[in-house]
């Protein structure tokens, strides 16, 4: 197999015939471009294979669309449909889930939690693991991470476990969402 050079915005202009800049707005969904040039520019996105790479944009803007959505254990039905409802709601939001399930495993969990904030997510929904303690997710909520918990048997939780302003999060259900990571509520 042989591998071909990733496309660029460079390459899009080209075949687009438009500048990088005008590119560039049309990624970024800008209503500035003419709607027959955002579609010559889409073509050719198209035409040349270009991926755009979110997460060097989400550099670029110190925000991400991401939510993380931790599951305890997807073969339960409870938990699949609780994914799903939730993924809804993101997906209407314009907001990108990621699923992980856990299998009931606090390890698991906390690796995919590390990984999950490595990749710079704007908030963390978890269905904790059984044996998860308490103090697993000071670290998040120390960070000012947004964290949403739906743990109904934990003695330290706050009213409905929320500690982010996400959709589809108990009594904050699509409240305050600023595409951002959330603040620690009090």
């Amino acid at each position: 197999m042989t591998s071909r050079a990733k496309a660029t915005i460079l390459d899009i202009a080209r075949e687009a015939g438009v500048s990088k800049s005008t590119v560039s707005l049309v990624l970024q969904g800008s209503g500035l471009i003419r709607p027959e040039t955002a579609v010559k520019v889409r073509k050719a996105i198209e035409d040349v294979g270009y991926v755009y790479n979110r997460g060097a944009a989400n550099l670029r803007k110190a925000h991400s669309n991401v939510i993380g959505m931790v599951i305890n254990d997807l073969t339960n039905p409870f938990f699949a449909e609780l994914a799903v409802g939730m993924e809804r709601v993101f997906q209407a939001a314009g907001i990108v889930p990621f699923i992980a399930n856990t299998a009931e495993n606090p390890v698991r969990q906390e690796e995919v939690l590390k990984s999950l904030l490595e990749q710079g997510v704007a908030g963390l929904i978890v269905s904790p693991a059984r044996g998860t303690t308490p103090g697993a997710f000071r670290r998040i909520e120390a960070a000012g991470g947004g964290l949403c918990r739906s743990d109904a048997g934990w003695r330290d939780r706050r009213r409905d476990g929320c500690r982010a302003r996400l959709p589809g999060c108990g009594s904050r259900a699509g409240g305050a969402w600023r595409r951002r990571p959330a603040r620690r509520q009090p």
